[in-house]
């Protein structure tokens, strides 16, 4: 019985071993240390050959059939929409233990280079009237620091709810003046 066919194509050849001594040997007397990966006969292989007929017959038939589609892409090309930037900050509660006021929380967010800066309590509020949040507001949008507030539960049945703030109704109005304010 014959044995495989040598063949010149590269895209329809599997690699063999070495074939003849000292070609492609990995014994310690070979000239280079990785002589071995060298193929030193190329053979067609009938059944990785029809394998990848079809892989690419398939990949030849996507692509044909997509191609209209790429193409109209590439010519609105110039019509396309700057993608909107995706914000980038931090919650204080990741520094809680710094201990830290509205201010030095916002001059933390500039250094980061953030563009928000999400506060999760009003602890972090020296006072909560709607003149000092709109001066932190200013202060957020000189940094280029965007303030977003949120609290604690509002729910008076949580075993999470605090009355820090009043009870729930209070609480939910307070927030929802100070994010006014803020600009939230």
């Amino acid at each position: 019985m014959p044995g495989p066919e040598p063949v010149d194509d590269p895209a329809d050849m599997a690699v063999t071993g070495p074939a003849r001594e000292g070609e492609g040997s990995c014994r310690p007397e070979s000239r280079h240390h990785l002589a071995w990966l060298q193929p030193a006969r190329l053979i067609r292989n009938p059944v990785l050959e029809l394998d990848e007929l079809m892989k690419r017959r398939k990949f030849l038939q996507g692509a044909a059939m997509s191609a209209p589609l790429l193409g109209s892409g590439t010519i609105r090309a110039d019509k396309l929409q700057t993608r909107r930037k995706l914000a980038l900050g931090y919650d204080n509660f990741a520094v809680r233990a710094m201990k830290w006021k509205v201010p030095e929380l916002i001059g933390y967010a500039a250094k980061l280079n953030c563009d928000t800066l999400f506060i999760t309590d009003f602890g972090p509020f020296e006072k909560m009237d709607d003149a000092y949040l709109k001066d932190l507001r200013r202060q957020g949008e000189d940094a280029g620091v965007k303030i977003l507030l949120g609290s604690w539960s509002i729910c008076p049945t949580s075993v999470k709810f605090r009355d820090t703030w009043g009870t729930a109704d209070e609480h939910l109005q307070l927030g929802i003046r100070a994010a006014k304010a803020l600009g939230s």
